[in-house]
């Protein structure tokens, strides 16, 4: 048997989550988003991107229904023999019982001062949850797009991500190098 291992970064550390047996409830999160609790995972920093609100999905959409239809279903995937997520997102889209079925080594990290995906509601409460996961939490500053630190080190390069990307976006999203 081939030994596979799959790798995600907030919103696909959550994909990666899934093809691990997680298994989504939406209602779970809009109820979380709906609550007291609600926190910055509710309004993910990307729809502040110019022109990224006009990307929205049609929910009326027959392909957008089958796949909303379909957000409950295991996506689990049996060639995936262990884990590893950075910054995962949306963990209150999930019930403790919804992770019950990942088995697998699962290793989870995430930066101390991540304000874009806080890790209350994200890596700690899967961390608590996962009973096997490994949890480790950068200290010193980490924020969330510490994990992809290459496009920040290019940012400082005077790097542009598109012209509809504002510098300030990107700049604040990255720590110093």
């Amino acid at each position: 048997m081939e030994r596979i291992g799959a790798l995600g970064f907030s919103l696909g550390g959550y994909t990666v989550l899934e093809l691990a047996s997680a298994r989504t409830d939406r209602q779970a999160f809009f109820r979380f988003c709906q609550s007291p609790a609600a926190d910055a995972t509710c309004h993910p920093p990307e729809i502040d991107i110019p022109g990224a609100k006009s990307m929205g999905l049609n929910e009326s959409a027959p392909a957008t229904q089958a796949s909303l239809a379909r957000s409950g279903n295991s996506f689990r995937d049996p060639r995936i023999r262990a884990a590893f997520v950075m910054a995962p997102a949306l963990g209150q889209a999930f019930q403790p019982h919804d992770l019950a079925d990942i088995s697998i080594p699962l290793a989870i990290v995430a930066g101390d001062a991540d304000t874009t995906v806080p890790i209350a509601s994200n890596a700690s409460w899967y961390a608590k949850h996962i009973p096997q996961a490994q949890y480790e939490l950068v200290q010193g500053g980490a924020g969330h797009y510490a994990f992809i630190n290459v496009a920040c080190r290019l940012q400082w390069l005077g790097w542009r991500r598109s012209a509809a990307t504002p510098q300030a976006w990107i700049a604040k999203r990255c720590i110093a190098v």
